[in-house]
């Protein structure tokens, strides 16, 4: 998998555990142990905030772009520091070569 996939398989994963976390028809320990695995996607899921990388990959992924922080509700303020990471890094990085 690509740098660019990380954040939407995690999305998966997280739905999935959230969903399962709530099934009744699980048994309250596998719901527990669920949602202790939740928590622990989420640690990871939180760790990607802390790097640009994911965020201009995806950016710059011709298949998403900033559509697929919009389709999954991103906030606007998020969707507009993703785009300002690349310009930065297109600045700083890129511009004069």
């Amino acid at each position: 998998p690509s740098l660019t996939d990380v954040i939407p398989e995690m999305d998966l994963i997280d739905e999935q555990l959230a969903t399962s976390a709530l099934d009744p028809a699980l048994d309250p320990a596998i719901r527990v142990a669920v949602s202790l695995g939740k928590r622990s996607i989420n640690h990871y899921y939180n760790k990607s905030d802390e790097s640009a990388a994911y965020r201009i990959a995806m950016v710059l992924d011709p298949r998403s772009k900033l559509q697929y922080f919009r389709e999954q509700a991103w906030l606007d303020e998020w969707i507009t520091e993703a785009r300002t990471l690349v310009r930065k890094a297109y600045d700083e990085d890129w511009k004069d070569h």
